[in-house]
């Protein structure tokens, strides 16, 4: 099974917690602690005609990375070593902000059932 992320959706990674200094600045509080360098990975995404933001843990990233890429679901949980409970939070987080917009079942065909009868 593959998942198909939606086409308003990009992954990035920052040097700096960018999430929080936006929603800092939005909410008009002080912003200096996000001055500090510390590395955060954010998945951007339109829904309803807002732009909104999901922060992701460097595991969670790997994990989204290889989804996106084309790896199988269970292709990339057995090469991202993730718990069953990160896991469940990640993936309901991302259903419920709907960041997929598809899922690919490959059934795999066996090669003598494509050859032609004789």
């Amino acid at each position: 099974m593959k998942l198909r992320a939606i086409p308003a959706l990009r992954q990035a990674e920052f040097r700096y917690p960018v999430s929080q200094w936006i929603s800092a600045m939005r909410e008009e509080k002080p912003a200096a602690h996000c001055m500090t360098r510390k590395d955060s990975r954010v998945l951007v995404f339109r829904r309803n005609y807002s732009v909104c933001r999901l922060e992701l843990t460097p595991t969670a990233s790997r994990l989204f990375t290889a989804l996106v890429s084309g790896a199988t679901l269970g292709d990339a949980v057995s090469t991202v070593r993730v718990s069953a409970a990160n896991l469940q939070q990640w993936f309901q987080t991302w259903v419920a902000n709907r960041v997929f917009r598809a899922i690919d079942s490959h059934k795999r065909t066996n090669a003598r059932s494509k050859r032609p009868k004789t």
